[in-house]
């Protein structure tokens, strides 16, 4: 879905609580994390604020050793969120 909706959000390491919820709020996606036709709202905060914060702190961790971590799709729900599928490519040496 994120190249059919072309909702991405690009940053570097490591996020704090701050820009993390800046970076949710931007996504094309936010209005139906707030629930819509009558779904419950997803709970954002802070299950995929920590998520987006933990990953960052891997990207800054394998910085040297990596050029792209992709993760698509990740599932928030009441009980948690989750990362369906990561790609991670190494850097070339």
């Amino acid at each position: 879905m994120v190249e059919v909706l072309r909702d991405r959000a690009l940053g570097l390491p490591r996020w704090t609580t701050r820009r993390r919820s800046g970076w949710i709020d931007r996504l094309k996606i936010r209005p139906i994390l707030d629930g819509v036709r009558g779904a419950a709202p997803r709970p954002t905060s802070p299950r995929l604020a920590h998520a987006v914060s933990r990953m960052s702190v891997l990207a800054e961790d394998l910085g040297d050793l990596i050029d792209a971590i992709d993760v698509n799709p990740v599932i928030v729900s009441p009980t948690g969120c989750v990362a369906v599928d990561a790609l991670v490519v190494s850097r070339r040496t």
